[in-house]
């Protein structure tokens, strides 16, 4: 969910990029490979190719890598000297703290190896088509941001879902749905289209074990 998250609030922010590079982890890439991973099916949603890194071939984020080593050296120095002189900073100073000096590394500061000395945001967006494609998806964040389960619709247009029994439309007999579970309701999904939903209540049986075993 927290990848998702993260490309949600990228592609609102920066729009679409071509391609997303990640490695070979399970919130990437399932155990039989990319087909039917949620990351990878988002990805096909929204229009950008999934690349993946070689296993075991650490260069390929190279160039990541060296950004971590570059905040350890640079941000992190200026950091505890603010933390030492600051007792009451809290994680949330901490992370507006490497917020700001993200966008000064990114925003403001010059670099000599670019054309013109120019900052690396420049240098980054002023190249034609790598980002800003407009998203013309219509995506459904709530959906992708929630876990969903298939159900099989049976020949009285119903599915079961926890020990209960909800109507769907006609036309879908024997078709597997996605169903996603909300505190107060469920939504049932043909593909990415919404067919109806249904008031649920957490069966009784359920909340008592909640009550008894609190996670």
């Amino acid at each position: 969910m927290n990848v998702i998250k993260v490309i949600r609030d990228a592609v609102m922010a920066y729009g679409r990029p071509n391609q997303i590079l990640a490695d070979n982890g399970t919130q990437f890439r399932n155990l039989i490979g990319e087909l039917g991973a949620k990351y990878t099916r988002l990805l096909g949603n929204l229009g950008i190719k999934p690349i993946f890194a070689k296993p075991r071939h650490p260069e390929t984020k190279g160039k990541l890598e060296r950004w971590f080593g570059t905040v350890r050296t640079m941000f992190m120095v200026e950091a505890r000297f603010n933390v030492k002189n600051n007792l009451n900073c809290t994680l949330t100073d901490f992370n507006q703290m490497l917020k700001e000096w993200v966008d000064w590394y990114n925003i403001e500061k010059s670099y000599r190896s670019l054309p013109g000395k120019c900052a690396l945001v420049k240098r980054y967006l002023d190249v034609k088509d790598r980002i800003f494609r407009p998203l013309k998806a219509n995506m459904n964040w709530t959906r992708w941001l929630h876990e969903v389960e298939q159900r099989k619709v049976s020949k009285y247009n119903e599915i079961h879902y926890k020990a209960q029994k909800f109507k769907v439309p006609p036309g879908f007999s024997g078709t597997k749905l996605d169903v996603i579970e909300y505190e107060d309701k469920i939504e049932i999904y043909h593909k990415e289209k919404l067919i109806v939903n249904h008031a649920y209540i957490v069966p009784i049986l359920n909340q008592v074990l909640l009550t008894k075993y609190p996670a």
